[in-house]
């Protein structure tokens, strides 16, 4: 099992804006830094 987990003091949402194309508006894209725990271990992004 994967188990994601954001901890209340790293909440920071990154957002930047992809021009659109082909007449399409732009896009947002928001990113998040998470934490997997894999067998015991935490490995940040």
């Amino acid at each position: 099992m994967l188990k994601i987990e954001i901890f209340e003091d790293d909440v920071k949402v990154n957002s930047r804006t992809m021009p659109g194309k082909d007449g399409k508006p732009p896009r947002i894209i928001r990113e998040q830094d998470a934490y997997a725990h894999l067998s015991g271990q935490i490995t940040g992004r």
